[in-house]
C-alpha cells in the first residue's frame, strides 16, 4: 500500500465500520451521529491537508468532503488514479450499516 492511499483507506472505511459496530451494539443513537461525523471530519482533514500541496487540490475538494464524503473520495481517487476499490469499500460498508441500522429498528 502507498504511503498517500493510507489516509483515503483510513477515510472510506474507519467511520463507517464504527458506525456499524456502534449502530449493531447501541442501536440509533445521536451519539454515534456524532462519532462517525467526527471521525469523518478528521480523516478528510488529515487526508486533504496532508496531500493538498503535493497533488495541488483545490479547496473545493476539501469542502464536497465535507458536505458529502463519497465526493470527496471520488475527487481525491477517481479524477487523480481512476481507482474505484475506496468507492467500492465505502459502498459495501455503508450498505452493511444501512442493514444493520435496519434491523435494530
Amino acid at each position: 500500500m502507498k504511503k498517500e492511499e493510507l489516509s483515503v483507506w483510513l477515510l472510506s472505511v474507519v467511520p463507517l465500520l464504527v458506525s456499524a459496530i456502534l449502530h449493531a451494539a447501541v442501536g440509533n443513537s445521536s451519539v454515534v451521529f456524532t462519532i462517525v461525523f467526527i471521525l469523518n471530519i478528521l480523516f478528510i482533514s488529515c487526508d486533504y491537508f496532508r496531500n493538498r500541496k503535493l497533488a495541488g487540490y483545490p479547496l473545493y475538494i476539501y469542502i464536497s468532503g465535507l458536505i458529502f464524503v463519497p465526493l470527496y473520495i471520488y475527487f481525491r481517487t477517481i479524477k487523480d488514479g481512476h481507482q474505484y476499490k475506496f468507492l467500492a469499500a465505502w459502498l459495501v460498508l455503508y450498505i452493511l450499516d444501512l442493514a444493520i441500522l435496519q434491523m435494530a429498528i
